[in-house]
């Protein structure tokens, strides 16, 4: 035969099985307590050292600022200089018009020179980059 125990509605509240075990720590003395006390800054001060670097003059940039500048005019000077190389180098017999044709033959050295001129303009800016003026 089976028991049947009551539900209760409140959980039960059962001892701890470990014993209390008491420890009896002895008391700092008073000046150890004042040490520590004047070692500890106050929040004002720290928060006036937190400002170790010195502000930025409004004349100077940052480093980041002239790579960018550089990027940004040294990539399409690049593709300049390399498609006008391109250009200069295709044959007017592959040209399907012959205006365009006899133009392109009749500039082929002056392409060619724009395109070394924007490469030569390129090679310095990134020297100049590297050495860092």
């Amino acid at each position: 035969s089976r028991t049947v125990r009551p539900v209760t509605s409140r959980p039960v509240h059962r001892a701890s099985r470990r014993a209390a075990v008491v420890v009896n720590k002895p008391k700092r003395p008073a000046r150890a307590q004042e040490e520590r006390a004047t070692r500890r800054p106050a929040r004002a001060d720290s928060s006036a050292t937190r400002q170790t670097a010195a502000p930025v003059s409004p004349g100077l940039e940052t480093p980041g600022s002239s790579l960018s500048a550089f990027t940004v005019v040294l990539a399409p000077l690049i593709g300049i200089a390399l498609l006008l190389l391109a250009a200069a180098s295709i044959s007017p017999a592959l040209l399907p018009w012959p205006g365009v044709a006899a133009s392109l033959q009749a500039h082929r050295s002056d392409l060619a020179l724009f395109a070394f001129g924007a490469a030569g303009v390129a090679f310095v800016m990134f020297c100049v980059l590297l050495i860092g003026l």
